[in-house]
């Protein structure tokens, strides 16, 4: 593997490519980008960035863990050592923001025949990267650079393309948004060859306000200048007007209906998923039949599989494109707290789905959750940025988690509230709120018991992983079950 571009550049590049200047030795060198001083790895450019905490505070701890370069900005200049240096910028927001453009451009001139993979979308992103990932390893066997983490916004990105080097022919970068303008500001940092725009569904509301303005900002994806040649979208999105007025590339969809260009004909089982698909692409459209044994569950899955095939057929040798997509298919793993089983020792079952909600991926997950049997039960979290929607999108969830066969339903938060307000209504009574993931915690790790199959999911700053932990490790004597009735009634029985 060859070494990273930004490792090759000396500090007074760097400053250059940031619009700044260099204080103290230009000669220190530097590998990597950290704007977190409790993770700042020896020799990282540690970024002061202004935000709930000023960066510029903590450039004392960053140097501790071995950073000798800083940006930071003008007036903000710390005291330099002898083997340290400061890059002084205007804003360093913006600083960081050129430094990933100048990579980025840099990387096109040394690997002209880059193909560049971007991705976003409400739900399914870092499945659908991570199967686009290893669908093109096990077709070139080549280094490839794939987001990692969270790093899918205007801080991430900069940093996933620090590590761009030589040897990277592909890359599959995520790109998130929570309000208008962020995908145009990461797609004209990074532009795309091909772009998939996974899901669209109620999600960041009190950015976009309504459905409606998640799909125009997802689909600016598609709008990098150069735009990308190839979008992939779901087929009924594309019917909606998704795509930019005019676009002259080649358009690919998916889904389940029939004009779709990867079609889930079918789909059968829990995990493995047995899914079917029908295949037409290229200038013939003529069909090809792909069945697969999916090592992740639900049909969502088995629709990001779909999309992921769409970006990638034609980059897979044209003698092994199914058997590629059928191994990839049975060895990818599901990303930890992202719709995942997990048996407990005691004998109940837990579909670990904590890290994060929003009401397209609940309804997934409890379609994933019916189809095991047992007594069903949810513990949901908020699901936050929802703005004026929310409290409707929380009745709206309690309603369907009844209907799908929960018998018990417990809320953590301020707006579960409303979540189980609406499934009283559809009849359900073993019904719990509580005010955080700990109490929530210690009262499941105590409740639960053989045979039941207990979904768990919210927003990540719920925190509900701790549910998690305790759901899966023994029964610890002596925690307190805190749980509040809403109504008045007696302690856990609303």
């Amino acid at each position: 593997m060859s070494e990273a571009i930004f490792q090759t550049w000396s500090v007074q590049r760097i400053a250059e490519e940031c619009g700044g200047e260099v204080r103290g030795c230009a000669w220190c060198r530097v590998a990597g980008i950290s704007n977190d001083s409790r993770t700042t790895a020896p020799a990282n450019l540690f970024v002061a960035l202004r935000g709930q905490r000023d960066g510029h505070e903590f450039i004392d701890q960053a140097r501790n863990r071995g950073s000798r370069c800083f940006l930071v900005e003008r007036g903000r200049e710390p005291e330099v050592l002898a083997d340290e240096a400061a890059i002084v910028v205007a804003d360093t927001y913006q600083a960081l923001i050129r430094l990933g453009s100048a990579l980025w451009r840099e990387h096109g001139r040394l690997r002209p025949d880059r193909i560049a993979i971007a991705l976003t979308g409400s739900n399914g992103k870092t499945t659908s990267k991570n199967l686009i990932e290893r669908l093109l390893q096990e077709a070139t066997g080549g280094p490839i650079l794939a987001t990692r983490g969270n790093l899918n916004n205007h801080i991430g990105l900069p940093m996933m393309l620090a590590e761009l080097a030589p040897d990277h022919r592909f890359t599959v970068l995520e790109m998130g948004a929570s309000r208008p303008g962020d995908i145009d500001q990461l797609i004209a940092m990074a532009p795309a060859d091909r772009a998939l725009v996974t899901t669209i569904s109620p999600a960041h509301l009190q950015g976009f306000t309504d459905i409606d303005g998640v799909a125009r900002e997802k689909g600016r994806i598609f709008c990098g200048k150069p735009a990308a040649g190839v979008a992939v979208l779901p087929q009924r999105w594309c019917e909606q007007g998704l795509l930019p007025p005019g676009y002259e590339g080649e358009v690919r969809t998916f889904g389940t209906s029939p004009g779709s260009c990867i079609q889930l004909v079918d789909f059968q089982g829990d995990t493995p998923t047995v899914a079917h698909y029908a295949v037409r692409m290229g200038a013939d459209q003529e069909s090809s039949r792909l069945k697969v044994a999916l090592n992740l569950p639900g049909e969502h899955n088995a629709l990001n599989l779909a999309a992921c095939v769409g970006v990638v057929w034609d980059l897979l040798p044209a003698d092994r494109r199914s058997e590629v997509v059928a191994r990839v298919a049975s060895q990818i793993q599901p990303v930890a707290g992202r719709t995942q089983w997990v048996q407990s020792p005691r004998g109940y079952w837990v579909l670990d789905d904590s890290y994060n909600a929003n009401p397209g991926s609940m309804r997934a997950a409890l379609e994933v959750h019916r189809q095991r049997p047992g007594r069903r039960w949810a513990i949901f979290g908020d699901m936050l940025e929802l703005g004026e929607q929310a409290g409707m999108h929380h009745r709206l969830l309690g309603r369907d988690a009844a209907r799908s066969g929960c018998v018990r339903i417990w809320g953590v938060g301020q707006m579960a509230t409303e979540l189980l307000s609406g499934a009283r209504s559809e009849g359900v009574a073993d019904l719990a709120w509580f005010s955080e993931a700990g109490p929530c915690a210690e009262a499941a790790r105590e409740s639960a018991r053989e045979g039941d199959v207990i979904l768990v999911k919210g927003s990540r700053s719920i925190h509900l992983e701790q549910v998690v932990a305790a759901l899966l490790h023994p029964v610890e004597t002596g925690g307190a079950e805190e749980k509040m009735a809403i109504d008045g009634e007696s302690e856990g029985a609303i």
